[in-house]
């Protein structure tokens, strides 16, 4: 799946979503996700990359030669951040060489490419609502994902 369809999904998710939620709140999450931050893994500089120290959601790109598009959604809720849970995915000694890889539920090893970050300040306690309601709703469309919930994989 092309990585722009993949986008306009978690556009549709964001919006799918923010229908559950009263008006103030839809409204406080369409404007975290307009300013959600885009990281390009491949094009900056480990220590350059400034992660929200927030909590929040986010989702981890990349490709492997066997998948492509591959998606990670985590969260970043109560005592964590954002950039403490990325660096916990991302941290690995080939980092300075901009190489960020992850095993999928197969084994496969996907290299991550790009994040998004959504941040959630005010409202941490959403966090694990919206990445169950994006792992399922990306599951739903056919999207690759790497995730494992719990015990069951997706």
């Amino acid at each position: 799946m092309e990585r722009s369809n993949i986008i306009n999904l978690l556009e549709s998710a964001i919006e799918q979503f923010s229908k559950f939620l009263s008006s103030d709140l839809s409204n406080w999450l369409l404007i975290a996700y307009n300013n959600r931050e885009i990281f390009d893994l491949s094009k900056e500089e480990w220590k350059s990359m400034k992660f929200p120290g927030t909590s929040g959601v986010y989702l981890i790109f990349g490709n492997s030669d066997k998948l492509d598009n591959a998606i990670y959604i985590g969260k970043a809720s109560y005592t964590s951040t954002i950039g403490y849970r990325l660096d916990y995915h991302l941290n690995n000694p080939a980092r300075n060489l901009k190489k960020y890889p992850m095993l999928d539920k197969q084994g496969r090893l996907i290299m991550m490419d790009k994040v998004i970050t959504i941040s959630m300040v005010d409202y941490w306690f959403f966090a694990p609502a919206l990445e169950e309601f994006l792992i399922n709703y990306m599951h739903d469309n056919n999207v690759p994902l790497i995730n494992i919930i719990g015990k069951y994989e997706i």
